[in-house]
């Protein structure tokens, strides 16, 4: 893939949740909280997601104050990374070794916590700072291409499940990469119709 042009590398980015796992990594971690953390915290982690579907605040505003309650206990961290290598897209994870022989570069670009990211896997990876803002949309689309510039790489393929990730994938499709679609849900399915993105993996 790519425009012809001379590159040290190539670069195959991959969504996490959804797509590399099969799970919503935020939600498992989460609800572990809610079964592991000290009461008190319990009950902050609790307020902040009954406020979030009650639309009173922002995903953020919901997201890292929980997980700074939930904590990183030893236990947590384990039952966490087993749940979600439990949920391991064994088809993604084919992809990505395959292009591994090839010679590529395997980057995560995910809207995930920063943090608990490299428990999951062994790749490189881009994702949401401590704080935020999440890395989506348009900023991951930017923090991508940053990261092509700087090592003069190309982007051989994009693996997602999302529609949010359309920025990303309208930036591989200029540079005449492949855009795979990892069971995506209906509506994000209608979107990527629309860009003219229909290719599964």
């Amino acid at each position: 893939m790519g425009d012809g042009q001379p590159h040290s590398r190539l670069i195959t980015v991959v969504d996490l949740d959804g797509t590399l796992v099969r799970c919503n990594t935020l939600r498992v971690y989460l609800r572990l909280g809610l079964q592991m953390a000290p009461w008190y915290r319990r009950v902050g982690i609790a307020a902040l997601l009954i406020a979030r579907r009650l639309r009173l605040i922002s995903h953020e505003r919901m997201k890292y104050p929980a997980l700074r309650l939930a904590g990183q206990s030893p236990e947590l961290r384990e039952r966490f990374v087993a749940e979600v290598k439990s949920q391991i897209n064994s088809n993604v994870i084919s992809f990505i070794q395959q292009r591994q022989q090839a010679g590529d570069e395997i980057l995560i670009a995910t809207a995930a916590a920063a943090f608990y990211v490299p428990w999951i896997c062994g790749y490189s990876y881009v994702a949401s700072p401590w704080g935020g803002p999440d890395l989506r949309g348009e900023r991951k689309a930017c923090r991508v291409a940053r990261i092509l510039t700087e090592s003069n790489s190309d982007i051989y393929a994009v693996l997602t499940d999302n529609s949010s990730d359309l920025p990303l994938c309208r930036l591989a499709r200029e540079q005449g990469a492949e855009v795979l679609l990892v069971n995506p849900n209906p509506y994000s399915a209608r979107a990527f119709a629309r860009a003219s993105f229909t290719t599964k993996l």
